[in-house]
């Protein structure tokens, strides 16, 4: 009995205790209450203002050269691809100009402070020109600007994404296949046409480029297009003499056969084999060429060229060019024309002729290695004077000819001009013959001859069916020959005989409607 009283006080002092000591453990004073700590973020630091804003001037000398960048965009926030940035100063140093990129970003950098005017353009767009403008004292400083769209229909070309310059664009309705409307695209790669207000859509818009192919896109009304090239191909081959040893260098271009713009410029080749590699080229049929120092230029027409393919396996042969040399001196002086350049005028490629063409030295002698072969004419240009065209320069293989050439000085005040030795008459393919388009006054067709005249014989050899370029170039000559054509008066009734005597003929420079009208 004992021993059960003793464990009952036992067990009744433990739960004393217990209850003493869970009241002591939630006393206020005995432990403070728990304190909850919600780990707050770190703030995130403020973003960064881009690298070439400032946020506030500095110390930087005031007239200390800057770099000015930025982005150029439309109100919707859409760069502009192409855009250009001219910046013009007020001392007399050349303008800073920058183009910008598939981001519409640009930048300039070392641009000095004295600003005269900032002026921001895009074809299809309103240019925005801001005179004097203060500029932050800071190294680097940002310069946005948004345009405002024109009217009309705009845009860029782009191959990949990089502009296509020179690319040729045309607008038509889609359910036809007149043309109402075209243009070329500038350095940028930008366009603009007007809308067609007087027809009824949908339109079909059109750009070729002879490197980078051709691209269709339907357009519903004005705006803003981005037109894609789809990229061209490229052709393998070497360039060898007649005897098949290799040129070792030489220049090649191509021509599209059917298009309305021209392949790439001349490329240069050096090389022990003769091989060349050339393009890119747009996919269709083309003519290539080959031009050599000491050659006859060559051509392989009809090669067909696919995208992103490779044409191999050409072999364009040249043969040996005559020579021609002389020297090139002031009508007025007699003194010679240091850095005149001479080249074979009627290359059927202009930017072959000119990586051939040969260039006077300062007694004014130079030396033409690359002739046709036939009968050709020479042009000559020099800075400050006015252009001379000279037929009838023709000779064997090898052969040296020997042409002098006198050039009148251009006046600034004066309308451009240039100068040619032949009759006098702008020619025009007929049916018949070759037509007397228009005569130039004071030329020896001026006596002789009237417009609507049709030239059916040149020195006895027919100009039907000969072709214009044929038949111009048999008609000049040099200044006091004499060449017989037979000519219907009016284009009717029976040919007569008329001498005329070639001679020196000033040509006002003016626009021609057809640049296939060529002048005699």
């Amino acid at each position: 009995m004992k021993r059960t009283s003793l464990a009952l006080g036992l067990l009744l002092l433990l739960g004393v205790v217990g209850l003493v000591g869970w009241a002591l453990l939630h006393s206020p004073e005995a432990s403070p209450p728990p304190v909850v700590s919600v780990a707050e973020p770190e703030p995130e630091p403020e973003a960064a203002p881009p690298e070439l804003e400032p946020l506030e001037e500095v110390e930087w000398p005031e007239d200390a050269p800057r770099t000015i960048y930025g982005a150029v965009t439309d109100p919707e926030g859409n760069p502009i691809i192409g855009a250009q940035i001219r910046i013009r100063f007020e001392a007399r140093r050349p303008d800073r100009k920058a183009v910008t990129d598939t981001r519409g970003e640009f930048e300039l950098k070392r641009v000095e402070a004295d600003i005269a005017t900032f002026e921001v353009g895009a074809r299809g767009y309103e240019p925005e020109v801001v005179e004097s403008p203060h500029l932050p004292r800071a190294p680097k400083v940002r310069w946005d600007a948004v345009l405002e769209p024109a009217d009309g229909l705009f845009g860029v070309v782009l191959t990949g994404r990089q502009p296509a310059p020179g690319a040729w664009i045309a607008l038509r309705p889609t359910d036809s296949r007149r043309w109402i409307g075209s243009t070329h695209a500038d350095s940028s790669g930008r366009f603009a046409l007007d809308w067609p207000e007087d027809h009824e859509g949908p339109f079909t818009l059109w750009a070729f480029h002879g490197q980078h192919g051709t691209v269709e896109q339907e357009v519903a009304g004005p705006g803003e297009v981005t037109l894609s090239l789809p990229g061209g191909g490229y052709i393998e081959g070497h360039v060898v003499d007649k005897d098949g040893r290799p040129v070792p260098q030489f220049s090649i271009t191509a021509t599209p056969l059917i298009r309305p713009a021209g392949g790439p410029p001349a490329q240069s080749f050096g090389s022990d084999t003769g091989a060349f590699v050339l393009g890119p080229l747009a996919p269709g049929k083309t003519r290539v060429w080959a031009a050599a120092e000491g050659y006859q230029p060559g051509e392989i027409s009809g090669v067909e060229v696919k995208r992103g393919e490779t044409v191999r396996g050409l072999r364009i042969e040249l043969g040996r060019s005559p020579i021609l040399t002389g020297r090139v001196t002031d009508a007025g002086t007699g003194q010679p024309i240091e850095g005149a350049m001479i080249i074979p005028a009627e290359w059927r490629s202009g930017a072959l002729a000119e990586t051939v063409g040969a260039y006077t030295d300062a007694d004014g002698r130079y030396e033409l290695k690359a002739l046709p072969g036939v009968r050709t004419s020479i042009q000559v240009t020099a800075d400050g004077y006015r252009s001379v065209l000279v037929g009838g320069v023709e000779g064997e293989a090898g052969e040296e000819i020997v042409r002098d050439f006198s050039m009148s000085s251009s006046q600034r005040d004066a309308s451009p001009a240039s100068e040619l030795t032949g009759i006098g008459a702008v020619l025009a393919p007929d049916r018949r013959g070759i037509r007397i388009r228009r005569i130039v006054d004071g030329g020896p067709a001026s006596e002789v001859l009237e417009t609507g005249d049709v030239v059916v014989m040149v020195d006895g050899v027919s100009a039907r069916g000969a072709g214009l370029a044929k038949v111009a170039q048999a008609i000049r000559g040099e200044v006091g020959t004499e060449v017989e054509l037979w000519v219907r008066r009016g284009g009717t009734g029976a040919p007569q005989r008329v001498t005329l005597t070639r001679d020196r003929v000033v040509m006002p420079q003016r626009r021609r409607a057809n640049p296939h009208q060529p002048v005699r």
